[in-house]
């Protein structure tokens, strides 16, 4: 980009977006793919070198940095993506709070350790909190550059960033371990990533800081990244208020199987909605005056998420055993009751992870806030009264909220603040539903009756996914024509030019 600080920071034309959403998604896709089976088979290797506690002191950890990741973002990063017009100057202001904020929470991540440790009774937890606290020294000159190219949707650049951090950095993690550094093994690990993303975002993005500016109207920006910061805030605890109370209550090794869990439950939701977040969010923020295209576009790709992502869920739950005993061993089995459970809500996650895209391409900031306040509350109610029960009792109210409390008045909500019709998008999702559910229930009757004859588990698992795959391929062929799949080019088609296209 240039480094003028009088220019006005480049947007992506309306009649730019179709190519560019195209090849972004496609890349985006590729991208975290490639990083979730990195990830699924660096936690396969690591789940037979390091026990049970060792990941959930990592949890321990995690669980606080997590919530202070949000914080070192302060919302700015979706500034720079949503705002259709910004400069140079406000850019660089910008840049200089994240690394402010960067620093700042590298104290307060040290300050916060010998406090954790006494929380969770780990006196390890008071050296990790301090090593751990340098990612947000290298995260805060990373936010900038990284929303700029997320701005400007180069995703290409974006996937080569996070192919190369993470091969590189699980072989770390993995390499660690062998060498017997224990949890110490993950937490390297995670540092080591963010420093190195850092330095290639630098290197891709082109964008060099300037100093300081007065007077460009940073206030203003400042004050819709502090509304995203909170919003962000309320996010972490409704996803991480069970790792917290289970960690608490119930010690580092009780958190280790729950996380586990929780790691394969999010695996359909990180693959395909988390995939096109980042093309989405850009994309819809610049159709936005085009109300009709805007929630044609939404609506192809819910379906399109919903069709890839419901049965993946239901295929985990009715799995569960069999799945945790070939990807973790048996010393893993207690994860496969949590993991049913939160398969469970898992049916709706990727779609109920759309609900911020509208949010945030409106800047309906109030109903997002008012919504995720909400939504953080009932789960924290639900998870206090089944915490005494144990992590499996806080997966079932989990999914019990998530199915029954939280995902169609979430999205309820965020269509009405982007002035769309719910029932519209809902309509074509039910046959995708209910086919995903009564395929699951099929394949659940086969493999109990396989179990009956006998058979190893590995034949059982067979058995169940290759019945729930017949079944739901065939409802797919006679209920869902065109397939969402097919449509892939008519999503395409929403994004393409038209020639009354605004102007930006």
């Amino acid at each position: 980009m240039s480094n003028n600080p009088n220019d006005a920071v480049a947007t992506p034309q309306a009649n730019d977006v179709g190519r560019l959403a195209r090849r972004g998604a496609m890349w985006a896709g590729a991208t975290v793919v490639g990083r979730q089976i990195s990830a699924f088979i660096t936690s396969i290797i690591l789940a037979h070198l390091l026990s049970p506690a060792e990941f959930g002191i990592n949890a321990m950890a995690m669980t606080m940095t997590w919530f202070l990741t949000f914080l070192s973002d302060a919302g700015l990063s979706m500034v720079t993506i949503q705002r259709r017009e910004l400069s140079k100057q406000q850019v660089d202001n910008l840049f200089w709070v994240n690394v402010a904020v960067g620093v700042l929470l590298w104290a307060a991540c040290t300050a916060s350790g010998p406090l954790l440790a006494d929380f969770y009774k780990r006196p390890e937890l008071t050296r990790v909190m301090a090593v751990l606290g340098l990612t947000f020294i290298a995260g805060g000159f990373g936010v900038q550059p990284l929303a700029l190219m997320r701005r400007n949707l180069k995703q290409r650049d974006i996937a080569m960033q996070e192919a190369v951090s993470a091969l590189v950095f699980a072989g770390l993690g993995i390499g660690l371990a062998l060498a017997g550094f224990s949890y110490w093994a993950l937490i390297y690990q995670t540092v080591g990533y963010t420093c190195a993303r850092t330095v290639m975002v630098f290197v891709q993005s082109g964008y060099r800081p300037g100093p300081w500016h007065r007077n460009v109207g940073t206030r203003g920006l400042l004050k819709f990244g502090g509304a995203m910061c909170l919003y962000a805030i309320l996010v972490y605890l409704s996803r991480n208020l069970d790792n917290i109370m289970i960690g608490r209550h119930w010690g580092a090794e009780a958190l280790g199987y729950y996380s586990r869990a929780y790691f394969l439950m999010m695996a359909p939701s990180l693959l395909i909605a988390t995939s096109l977040a980042d093309v989405m969010v850009p994309s819809l923020s610049a159709l936005k005056h085009d109300p009709e295209r805007m929630g044609d576009a939404y609506r192809r790709t819910m379906r399109l998420i919903a069709f890839l992502g419901c049965p993946i869920s239901l295929w985990l739950a009715l799995s569960s055993s069999e799945v945790i005993r070939l990807v973790y061993g048996p010393k893993w089995a207690p994860v496969s009751p949590i993991l049913l459970w939160l398969s469970v809500a898992g049916l709706f996650q990727p779609l109920y992870n759309t609900i911020g895209w509208l949010f945030l391409v409106m800047g309906a900031t109030r109903a997002m806030l008012i919504w995720s306040l909400g939504s953080t509350c009932v789960l924290a109610m639900a998870f206090g009264i089944s915490l005494p029960y144990g992590a499996t009792a806080v997966a079932a109210a989990y999914a019990v909220v998530m199915t029954f409390g939280l995902a169609l008045p979430g999205l309820g909500m965020a269509h009405r603040a982007a002035g769309l019709s719910l029932w519209r998008t809902v309509r074509p999702l039910v046959p995708i539903v209910v086919g995903a559910v009564g395929a699951a229930g099929i394949a659940m009757a086969t493999g109990y009756e396989t179990e009956r004859l006998g058979l190893p588990w590995l034949a059982v698992l067979l058995v169940k996914t290759l019945v729930a795959l017949g079944v739901y391929v065939v409802w797919a062929m006679w209920r869902l024509r065109p397939l969402p799949i097919e449509r892939l080019e008519a999503l395409a088609q929403v994004w393409a030019p038209r020639t009354d296209s605004y102007k930006t």
